[in-house]
């Protein structure tokens, strides 16, 4: 898995549309328009603060909601003045339009949802149930045994019955948390030759990467080797939970400001966290009124497509004068329009001249560019160079068809 396809298409879409700094990209923007187009609260994964499994995550997104995705991209581009997307943007489009970068996606869906968030889910059920960490060797041994299994068969995943096919193929046999993900996986994949040997590299890469960070749990190891004793001297949570959440945020709230009092602080959060009706209403409205001026932007941006078709037409019907004579007689709109013509035609020095600049100027330059045009310096795009004398190509030492063959040319000689 490179850092320029899949990964770096999750990075950007985190970057784009649910940015860690307030002041960049457009997550409000974003989630009020997706929960108006798509009638469902979504909030993309937050890639963006590298947040554990949220590549993951963003992938199985992209995939399963892709042409929303690229809807959204065309909304915010349209709502832009310029009409144009920042180089960021993009990008991101760019890589949703790649069919390498979507298998990537693909690949690194399918392993979360064989491996990676039912990991998780055991990790956290035994975080909760008080396990200690450094029993749970056989669990790690089990995820290795199981990557394995998807290296040498991969194609399992690719086709099948949605509802059965993770008995085989995920891990412990669980549930699929997304299966609509699956279903996307399997109506793209007969499009997509190579997907199953980029599985097969994946969980094979995968499975060594495990062994390594698991390398403590292995037999011989150091966790194997210890007493069930040490074991219970060292015992350690599985997760680092009790120093994230909402604990973790109230210690950073009140190291920030040490004057709040603690419901102060879980009113800010449940603030933050819930939206009144009022709140709602209101990002409604912005996004309808954002539909309306990028429904008004696309047809002032279509009428100007059409006149300039319209302009284009014109000028290409339109006559070119090359007698300097008739310049002075031109006036008004017509010495415009025959500027824009010299110009389409790709009469040099006119770069300082256009249509408002004042008529002198503009006859000045057209009568230069004609008296230029008129004694070679430049031709029209497309227009012969003339023809001249066709025996002037040959050279003083190649002979003419017309002259007569010499006679040390002849090949049959008499005796």
């Amino acid at each position: 898995m490179t850092g320029s396809g899949g990964i770096k298409c999750a990075q950007l879409a985190g970057a784009v549309l649910n940015n860690k700094l307030d002041k960049k990209g457009h997550h409000d923007l974003f989630r009020w328009w997706w929960k108006k187009v798509v009638n469902k609260a979504f909030t993309f994964p937050d890639t963006s603060n590298t947040r554990f499994g949220s590549y993951c995550e963003a992938a199985i997104e992209l995939i399963v909601h892709l042409d929303r995705f690229k809807e959204s991209l065309s909304f915010i581009q349209a709502k832009k003045g310029t009409h144009r997307w920042s180089h960021m943007e993009q990008n991101l489009w760019d890589a949703l339009h790649d069919t390498p970068t979507l298998c990537e996606l693909l690949v690194l869906g399918l392993y979360a949802e064989t491996v990676g968030k039912h990991y998780m889910a055991i990790i956290q059920a035994h975080a909760k149930n008080g396990t200690n960490m450094l029993m749970l060797g056989p669990l790690h041994d089990n995820v290795r045994k199981h990557l394995e299994v998807l290296h040498r068969d991969p194609e399992q995943l690719l086709s099948g019955d949605v509802d059965t096919l993770h008995l085989i193929a995920v891990l412990y046999g669980q549930e699929w948390q997304r299966p609509d993900f699956i279903r996307v996986v399997h109506s793209m994949a007969p499009t997509l030759p190579h997907l199953a040997s980029l599985l097969c590299a994946f969980f094979s890469g995968a499975g060594k990467t495990w062994e390594r960070f698991t390398s403590e749990f292995a037999p011989g190891g150091l966790i194997d080797e210890t007493s069930l004793e040490e074991k219970e001297l060292a015992w350690m949570l599985p997760t680092n939970d009790i120093n994230e959440g909402a604990l973790g945020s109230f210690r950073v709230m009140m190291r920030r400001q040490p004057q709040l009092s603690l419901s102060v602080q879980n009113a800010q959060a449940i603030m933050a966290r819930e939206s009144t009706g009022e709140d709602q209403k209101r990002e409604q409205e912005i996004i309808e009124h954002s539909r309306q001026r990028v429904a008004e932007k696309e047809a002032t941006w279509k009428k100007r497509q059409q006149k300039r078709q319209e302009k284009d037409l014109w000028l290409e019907a339109l006559e070119l004068v090359l007698d300097e004579t008739k310049v002075p007689g031109l006036k008004g709109e017509a010495l415009k329009d025959m500027l824009d013509k010299f110009k389409a035609v790709g009469a040099p020095d006119l770069g300082n001249v256009n249509r408002r600049s004042k008529v002198g100027a503009i006859r000045e330059a057209l009568i230069v560019a004609i008296e230029k045009y008129n004694n070679g310096t430049w031709r029209i795009a497309g227009e012969d160079e003339g023809e001249g004398d066709e025996s002037s190509d040959l050279g003083d030492d190649e002979p003419s068809a017309l002259e007569p063959i010499s006679d040390w040319e002849e090949t049959d000689t008499e005796d």
